[in-house]
């Protein structure tokens, strides 16, 4: 009966009011048109259809001449890719944005809530709003905002003035806090907002609280505030500014009591073809990237392997990948000049370097590897490597690694500190081991000097997943480094 009332009604109003609507149908018990104020209403089991739209409630209005749909009784609306329920929804047809109160929303398996919303294509600004991505009820954690702001296109969530709730306790208040639902095909982490800890035998025991600024999708960064025993208080402010969907600029400055400031400036440009890569993890969608990218790098006092480098400018062109018969290649070529601190060394540095990897067996991939190196007139570093790799998937639980590694040639080498920092030119053997434990998971990677079987690199990662966020314990033996870090799953 109701699709027959839906069909008659459309049949005698179709000259009327839906002559330039092919694309909308209306079903409903029962409705009725108000030719004087160009109106449509439709009560009982309402359901609205509008090209990839669909809406469901109890009451609906439909004005004609603005295409604007009202729905007070309560509604559900499937948009762009979404789902949200609420109490009334207002939307027009011909902008594609609406608004809406009392909302309830799912967004890749996350739940987001809010006392008032606007919407459109590109974003969702959400009033008195909430966000969890927990499952749970009641779930282990959430955000609690003023206002959040969720950008579908970039796959971000930018909550303002909030507070982070462990359970039912609220632990944290934070200004800003940003949600990358992409981080995980990016091979990130959501950080939780509490702060990591760790120690080195430079710095001593230091601790770490970064927090999240936001002005648009095309303008982001992060603050920090650092302190370490052996070096005092620091703070610290990074800048992303995001040009294109191929051009970015990335800033940041760290202000040191005991070490002064030092910083860098960053432009990246990708071009030429696009490369997809399915992802590796179920369930996520593919990677899409150019072949080439741009890299110019302004550095001051940055430091890598507890050595201050400062590059005035770096210039790098990056092959991300290319295919070769059944193998596949990655590459680059830099020139810059490049000061260290500790030996006084200042010269211009070329560098080209590339890796070939092909497959031959089932877990085997052997790897042929250069690195060759140009120090203005003062020096030469030239390494030719190949790496046999064998992977093997045990069982769902338990994965492993061995890798052998042999230097072909190393003729002379860096003037520089941070290059030669643990270099060994013997051949190597390396082992890994990832095992899924009850509720976490246990890391193992260790890499040795033969023939005196000399530990290289020890390193032990302990994680503990508690149902929604995950507490990794990571230890490098032969570094004397110890980190602390609390993630979001």
């Amino acid at each position: 009966m109701r699709k027959f009332l839906a069909a008659v009604f459309c049949f005698m109003a179709c000259g009327i009011c839906f002559a330039q609507e092919k694309d909308l149908t209306i079903n409903a018990a029962s409705m009725s048109y108000d030719r004087e104020n160009n109106l449509i209403e439709a009560s009982g089991s309402v359901e609205a259809v509008y090209k990839k739209i669909r809406i469901t409630g109890d009451h609906l209005v439909y004005k004609t001449s603005s295409r604007e749909v009202y729905l007070d009784s309560g509604f559900d609306f499937t948009y762009n890719g979404l789902n949200f329920s609420g109490k009334v929804l207002k939307y027009n047809l011909s902008t594609e944005a609406g608004s809406a109160t009392n909302v309830k929303m799912n967004y890749e398996r996350a739940n987001i809530t809010g006392g008032e919303v606007k919407f459109n294509r590109e974003e969702i600004k959400l009033k008195n709003a909430g966000f969890e991505k927990c499952g749970l009820t009641p779930p282990h954690y959430k955000l609690s905002a003023m206002e959040i702001d969720l950008f579908q296109k970039q796959g971000w969530l930018a909550a303002y003035w909030g507070i982070f709730w462990l359970g039912s306790f609220p632990s944290l208040p934070i200004p800003v806090y940003v949600y990358d639902f992409k981080a995980e095909l990016k091979g990130r982490k959501n950080v939780m907002p509490y702060p990591e800890i760790g120690t080195n035998n430079e710095d001593g025991v230091w601790i770490t609280e970064t927090l999240s600024w936001h002005q648009n999708p095309q303008l982001y960064g992060s603050y920090s505030f650092n302190f370490a025993a052996r070096r005092g208080i620091g703070a610290g402010f990074n800048t992303t500014y995001i040009i294109n969907s191929d051009q970015e600029i990335d800033e940041d400055i760290f202000m040191s009591m005991a070490e002064g400031p030092r910083g860098g400036l960053e432009y990246k440009n990708s071009f030429g073809k696009e490369i997809t890569e399915s992802s590796e993890i179920p369930g996520l969608p593919s990677n899409t990237y150019k072949q080439f990218e741009w890299d110019v790098r302004l550095k001051a006092r940055e430091r890598i392997n507890y050595e201050r480098v400062s590059m005035l400018p770096d210039v790098s062109l990056l092959l991300k990948k290319a295919k070769l018969k059944e193998g596949e290649l990655v590459a680059s070529a830099s020139i810059g000049n490049v000061a260290e601190e500790s030996s006084n060394i200042s010269v211009v540095r070329e560098n080209v370097n590339g890796t070939f990897s092909c497959p031959i067996a089932l877990g085997v991939t052997p790897r042929l590897m250069i690195d060759a190196s140009l120090y203005g007139s003062i020096a030469h570093w030239l390494k030719l490597q190949g790496i046999i790799d064998y992977s093997k998937k045990i069982n769902d639980n338990l994965e492993t690694q061995l890798e052998y590694s042999h230097y072909f040639e190393s003729r002379g080498q860096s003037p520089f500190n941070y290059e030669r920092y643990k270099f060994n030119g013997n051949d190597k053997i390396g082992f890994g081991l990832l095992a899924n434990i009850p509720d976490g998971k246990f890391v193992f990677n260790c890499v040795y000097i033969l023939p005196q079987i000399e530990p290289l690199d020890i390193d032990y990662t302990i994680g503990r997943t508690i149902h929604c966020f995950s507490v990794d314990l990571t230890y490098r033996a032969t570094r004397q480094e110890f980190t602390l870090g609390l993630s979001l799953n």
